[in-house]
């Protein structure tokens, strides 16, 4: 792997830091090594990714190449930033993953609907993060070397 390689952003967002911790744990353990934001709900998920607020210095909050959503969020839930993705010409093309509890065939039918990629159900694996993340030929992620070959 070059040392110029830049490992495209993932936006995370999630309301539970238990599950966010989660998430972490699986992505080192699944050796991904993209840089990782979080966000704590559906409105400053949308902040984040419009530039806005907190969020409005593209350096330090750069715009995500793949986005992890949980349904279940306060303020604006997952479905409802989802569509305002899809509504956004410049957002709607950044590949987003449902993971959720919800098994509601509502849900479920409603992000494909929307264009999600893939619907995962926590809890989440090193093995269905790395899955998805491979599957997705648009997405490049960076694993680290492993030293120990």
């Amino acid at each position: 792997m070059s040392d110029n390689y830049s490992a495209v952003p993932i936006l995370v967002c999630e309301d539970t830091p238990d599950d966010c911790e989660i998430f972490s744990d699986s992505l080192k353990r699944g050796r991904i090594a993209n840089p990782v934001f979080f966000v704590e709900n559906g409105e400053e998920a949308l902040a984040y990714l419009r530039g806005e607020g907190d969020f409005s210095e593209r350096a330090k909050h750069p715009l995500p190449g793949l986005i992890f959503m949980d349904i279940n969020m306060p303020k604006l839930n997952g479905l409802e930033v989802l569509a305002a993705i899809r509504e956004s010409e410049a957002l709607q093309t950044i590949p987003v993953v449902m993971l959720t509890v919800s098994d509601s065939d509502e849900d479920i039918l409603r992000s494909y609907e929307l264009d999600t990629v893939v619907y995962i159900q926590k809890p989440v694996t090193p093995e269905n993060l790395t899955a998805v993340m491979h599957s997705l030929e648009q997405f490049e992620i960076q694993m680290v070397e492993d030293n120990h070959a």
